[in-house]
């Protein structure tokens, strides 16, 4: 497996196909006391933290667990230009 440095597209040998990020990641919050989620945060988690820590001082500390999904969109696509 190669990767081009300069654009990270994944090339597979004796493959003409790339595998490439779509869109910027996101990433949402959820307190594990309670369930309540944050809004969905683009590349930069800035405003799911301060959700988390806003969340936490709101309801107490019992509210200051949370799970962090992240996410981003892959595509594949025909290598252009052997």
């Amino acid at each position: 497996m190669n990767t081009t440095a300069a654009t990270g597209h994944v090339v597979l040998r004796g493959a003409e196909l790339v595998l490439s990020t779509e869109r910027d990641a996101a990433c949402v919050v959820r307190c594990l006391a309670c369930g309540a989620e944050s809004e969905s945060a683009g590349q930069h988690a800035k405003a799911a933290a301060v959700w988390a820590v806003l969340h936490a001082h709101e309801g107490g500390l019992e509210h200051g667990q949370f799970l962090v999904t992240t996410w981003s969109h892959w595509r594949v696509r025909l290598r252009c230009g052997g």
